[in-house]
């Protein structure tokens, strides 16, 4: 394998510290590196996992999967950007010689030139070159379609229609929340001997150049065991990307389709189940955080009595103590889906706010005991049905 494990490892945003995320993926040379990416590009936190709507109880894909290319194939990464168009005609005449990674919507684009992707990596937390997938439609052929990798918090209407047998869920799940980066990790995970980019362009007009997917993909250059081509001229400098043509970034044989080692994953019912055991066992940090979020209420209606400020901290100071605990951090954050608690459990609160804080407090607790009532009733709606 020629990715780092650490890099899949940081995306989960389960770790703190560099360290803590050395002591559960393995020390790496570059691991520090990469976190100061992690950290200035995200804030130590993407949000790339967390599944608010809870889409996993009923993704389809019923397999986890490992990717891997043959030895000497070239995985091409094809976005939409302007140097697609312009090198659709070298495209076409290569396509025998390379592999192709694309979004849903870059694989609805290339099913109109006649052209269909080898893999569709499907990321609903990116913005960039993304919609409901269209993937069932022109791009099915009959040897089966493009396989199709897809996060467990994909929402429903992007696999619609997909066979099954082309849905996988990566094993490991190298994502940072944009596909473009995870197409490439997923390339240098399944050992492409060259990867390139096209029509994943960026737009340096308004200095986007650092934008957070140049900053990801700068880094997968630098720490991937595998030449990274720029096939578009277009667009944003990346680092770590020489320009190159795409004869110069394909194969010199016939590119072998990608293969998938499947294992089974959980079926929906004992996804259920998990989460019921899950719900049960951070039962007592939800009593908790209604109680937080009654005392913030009350101080955002105004209401203020004598130790009030003080009693702000000392909450503010208990919602950011649970960071402490590593295992039930992960459970909250996951099973709840949360974001604004794991963003203050990174960046802390100020504690000189004094009776201020009920604002931290109120959208922190509100967020675990919403998301906490929203699960129960999904839960409790399964078991009547």
């Amino acid at each position: 394998m020629s990715l780092p494990p650490f890099f899949a490892a940081l995306g989960s945003d389960h770790y703190l510290t560099p360290d803590d995320a050395a002591a559960h993926s393995a020390p790496h040379a570059e691991l520090d590196t990469a976190w100061r990416f992690y950290a200035d590009l995200f804030g130590g936190f993407c949000g790339s996992r967390i599944d608010p709507q809870f889409w996993r109880h009923v993704n389809p894909a019923r397999s986890l999967g490992t990717l891997a290319v043959d030895a000497d194939t070239a995985v091409i990464v094809v976005g939409t950007g302007p140097s697609l168009a312009r090198r659709l005609p070298a495209l076409k005449l290569l396509r025998s010689r390379v592999l192709l990674f694309t979004s849903p919507h870059g694989a609805d684009v290339l099913a109109g030139h006649g052209i269909q992707p080898d893999l569709v990596v499907v990321d609903p937390h990116t913005s960039i070159d993304d919609k409901p997938a269209p993937i069932a439609g022109r791009t099915r052929a009959p040897a089966g379609g493009p396989l199709v990798a897809v996060s467990p918090r994909t929402p429903m209407d992007f696999m619609a229609g997909i066979p099954i047998d082309r849905l996988f869920v990566p094993d490991p799940l190298p994502t940072w929340g944009l596909w473009p980066a995870t197409a490439v990790a997923l390339a240098a995970s399944a050992s492409a001997r060259r990867i390139g980019l096209l029509g994943v362009d960026l737009d340096d007009t308004d200095g986007s150049a650092d934008w957070p997917l140049g900053g990801v993909l700068s880094l997968l250059a630098w720490i991937a065991d595998v030449p990274c081509l720029d096939c578009g001229q277009e667009g944003a400098v990346k680092a770590g990307w020489p320009v190159a043509t795409l004869e110069e970034a394909a194969g010199g044989s016939r590119a072998l389709p990608p293969e998938v080692t499947r294992t089974p994953r959980l079926s929906m019912p004992e996804r259920f189940d998990l989460d019921r055991a899950r719900l049960e066992a951070i039962d007592p940090i939800v009593r908790r955080a209604r109680t937080l979020l009654s005392l913030g209420l009350r101080a955002q209606a105004g209401a203020r009595w004598p130790g009030d400020a003080r009693a702000m901290e000392r909450a503010a100071i208990e919602l950011c103590s649970w960071r402490d605990d590593a295992a039930m951090r992960v459970t909250l954050q996951d099973t709840l889906g949360l974001s604004f608690l794991p963003r203050l459990w990174r960046n802390g609160v100020e504690l000189q706010l004094g009776f201020r804080l009920w604002r931290p407090i109120v959208l922190a607790a509100h967020e675990l005991v919403h998301q906490a009532d929203k699960l129960e009733s999904r839960l409790a709606l399964r078991m009547c049905a």
